[in-house]
């Protein structure tokens, strides 16, 4: 298995000012939720394609559905629905849904504020503390 890219992605992610690359940090961020539920996933011996049946490249929703499933599996209903509010979140907390956070990786319109990024990290980080935990 190759070196995991985790330690690196935190390593950036925590030395990157918001104030003054709010985007870069959403970017980060997302990439990070989505790397980890994958890493988290392989760690586990899981497949997530076959899990979700996806077609084509597994995605951040691919994963947050994933991992709110197995979540729910294992008892942890607390943490699942963290994670269904990422997936599928609401229109007064859009900020923190995966929606916007594809929105900000590929919508070349959607750009971040630095309020964004605190209000979607602290939506993501309870997810990273469960899946990181010792």
């Amino acid at each position: 298995m190759a070196t995991s890219a985790i330690p690196n992605l935190l390593l950036e992610i925590n030395q990157l000012n918001i104030e003054t690359f709010p985007n870069a940090t959403f970017d980060l961020m997302r990439t990070l939720l989505e790397k980890t539920i994958k890493m988290y996933a392989d760690v586990l011996g899981v497949n997530i394609r076959s899990e979700v049946q996806v077609r084509g490249h597994v995605m951040l929703d691919n994963c947050l559905e994933w991992l709110e499933k197995k979540a729910r599996a294992d008892g942890a209903t607390a943490i699942a629905g963290v994670i269904k509010k990422v997936k599928n979140g609401q229109l007064t907390a859009y900020v923190a849904t995966s929606d916007h956070l594809n929105a900000i990786n590929h919508n070349p319109l959607v750009s971040a504020t630095p309020s964004e990024v605190r209000t979607a990290w602290n939506s993501a980080k309870p997810i990273l503390e469960w899946m990181l935990k010792p």
